[in-house]
C-alpha cells in the first residue's frame, strides 16, 4: 500500500487575522524562561485592549517568570475535517495588571488558576510583534509531481 503524500501551503495572516484568531480561542502556549532555561506552558487566556491576559497563582514559578520579561505566546486552530489550520505567535513584554478599573473591565477572564482558593495574579502581554500562518494541506497532483 502506497503512503499518502501531502504537501502544506503556507499563507501569511495579516495582523487583523492574527487578532481574530486570538479572540476566537481561549487556550494557548506561553513561552518564557526560568533563568536560562526556556519553557513552554499551556495556559488559558483572554484578549483585552489589544493585550493577551493570563492569570497565574501567586507564588507560582510562572508568575515569577512573567514578571517584567519578554515572552512569546502561541495559539493554534486546526480542523482535521477540512485539512486547514492557523497558527499565531505574539511576542512582547509582560507586566502585572494592578489597576482595579482595568481588572474589573476584564471581568473574570477564562484564565483561572487551578485552585480558585489561590490568589490570582493577572498579567498582560503587549505584543510588539505578531505573526500568523494559514496551513492548507493538499495531495499533490501527478502533473505537478516531479519524476
Amino acid at each position: 500500500m502506497a503512503a499518502r503524500v501531502t504537501m502544506t501551503d503556507l499563507e501569511e495572516l495579516n495582523e487583523s487575522e492574527c487578532w481574530d484568531l486570538l479572540a476566537q480561542v481561549s487556550f494557548g502556549r506561553l513561552g518564557l524562561h526560568f533563568g536560562a532555561i526556556p519553557r513552554i506552558v499551556p495556559m488559558h487566556f483572554t484578549v483585552f485592549d489589544m493585550c493577551i491576559v493570563v492569570c497565574t497563582a501567586a507564588g507560582a514559578a510562572e508568575t515569577h517568570a512573567l514578571r517584567d520579561s519578554v515572552v512569546a505566546f502561541q495559539v493554534d486552530d486546526f480542523h482535521l475535517d477540512n485539512s486547514k489550520g492557523r497558527s499565531v505567535v505574539a511576542v512582547g513584554p509582560s507586566a502585572r495588571m494592578t489597576d482595579l478599573r482595568t481588572l474589573h473591565a476584564v471581568n473574570g477572564p477564562p484564565t483561572e488558576p487551578r485552585s480558585p482558593a489561590q490568589r490570582q495574579c493577572v498579567t498582560k502581554i503587549e505584543p510588539r510583534f505578531i505573526s500568523g500562518r494559514r496551513f492548507v494541506w493538499r495531495t499533490p497532483t501527478m502533473s505537478k509531481a516531479r519524476v
